[in-house]
Order: structure tokens, then sequence, then C-alpha cells
């Protein structure tokens, strides 16, 4: 079940519930299951990187870390109520924001994302929806797309096929090699080769020792298609 309505924050509200959010009007979504719950042991590490209660194999555990860090990221609040054989609702606070959403594009950039390009683009990200998603657009426009599912697999590709490839799109947070190690090796093998850093995290928080490291731009999870078409092509125009 999924229930929305808006809420004012102010002292009180945190006091309740021991947060620290800025005073404003917020979005309270509530999402509730009718599950088996969780027990106290998964309750302590629910968001932490790489904790699952699946099978090897079946995930990363990196889900709701990520969602920790995106909301964490937009000023946001996320808590859970779970009790065992009973189910687990999450609540989550995001601010509203009174700015209009531009939509418009400048005329440079529009330009630029409406250049198709033939070049070779490496991704590194373990999530094979990303993989998928952001090969089908860039083939679409163009270009060649190799995948890679964690940095190892992604090093042994740019080892192969170094002279071809012109950018690495490279995700943060990996099982068996991280977003960092993979950059440095990276560099290691094209110290020229451009490298854009995707994460959860803003740039200003887990992100910045990587990007402080050179990398060559920056896109924060959730990210729009035409966002990653528009960095791609202003790195390599």
């Amino acid at each position: 079940e999924i229930r929305t309505e808006t809420v004012i924050v102010d002292e009180n509200f945190n006091r309740f519930l021991n947060t620290k959010l800025e005073n404003g009007s917020y979005i309270h979504i509530s999402i509730s299951d009718d599950g088996i719950g969780m027990d106290e042991e998964i309750k302590k590490h629910i968001f932490e990187p790489f904790f699952t209660t699946k099978e090897v194999g079946r995930g990363t555990g990196l889900g709701l870390a990520s969602v920790y860090g995106i909301i964490k990221n937009h000023k946001g609040f996320i808590d859970f109520y779970s009790e065992r054989f009973k189910g687990t609702t999450f609540n989550i606070y995001l601010p509203l924001s009174s700015d209009e959403v531009e939509e418009e594009i400048e005329k440079e950039d529009r330009e630029i994302v409406n250049i198709p390009l033939d070049k070779t683009i490496l991704i590194i990200d373990d999530e094979e929806s990303i993989r998928n998603n952001c090969k089908e657009i860039l083939e679409k426009d163009g270009m060649k797309v190799l995948t890679a599912k964690d940095g190892i697999e992604g090093i042994e590709i740019l080892e192969k096929y170094n002279d071809d490839v012109s950018l690495v799109i490279l995700d943060m947070i990996m099982p068996k090699m991280s977003g960092k190690d993979t950059f440095i090796e990276i560099k290691k093998i094209d110290r020229n080769i451009p490298v854009i850093l995707c994460s959860g995290y803003s740039e200003e928080g887990e992100a910045e020792e990587i990007i402080n490291m050179g990398v060559d731009g920056f896109l924060q999870k959730p990210y729009r298609m035409k966002t990653l078409l528009e960095t791609i092509k202003k790195i390599l125009k």
C-alpha cells in the first residue's frame, strides 16, 4: 500500500522523529506491506551497503543503501517500522519545492545533444537495468557500447579494447572493486581516458574524494538520459 500526504515539519516534528530536517512543507510517502517483516538483527543493518538477506548471486544489497543516500542528498529523511510476521512500513519525507521545473535546454546544449557520436563507451555499473537502459539510449544515438557488471570485469574489458574506448561511465559503489579503486586502475591503463562518475551521493558527499582525483563529469543518480547524453557529448565534442 502506498500513501502520500503533505506535512509541515517544525521543531515538534523533528523532536518526535529524532531528525534535524529544515522547517517547512514536505511530501510524506508511506509504503507498506503485510509480509514477514524484519527481525532486530536485520533492522540494525537495513541501510548498510552490500547488506542483503537474499541468497548469493540474487542481490547486491545496494538498493536501500542507494535509496537512503538519494533521500539524504535531497535533504529528506527515511525511516521504517517493522514487526515480525506482520509487515513493514517505510516512511519517506522530501522537502517540497516552489521552484518551477525548467524544461528548456540552452541552444548550445540542444545542438550538442542532436549531434550523433560514432564513439565507443564503456559502462561499469552493477545494476543491470542501468547498464541496459544506458546501452539502449547510447546505441540509438549512434554509439557503440561495452558493459561490465563490476570493476574487475570493467578493467578486463578496458585492457582488451583500450584503443577503441573513448569514455568510461563508472558507478561509485559496486561489489568486488569500489568505484575509487576501479578509477585508479582505469588511469593506470590510460591516464587520458575521460571518466564520468555516477552515484546516489552528492558531489559534496561521499563522491567528493573520487571527483577530486580528476573525473571529467559527475551524474547524481537517478539521472535523466538526456543529461547523460549532454554530459558525454560535452566531454567528447
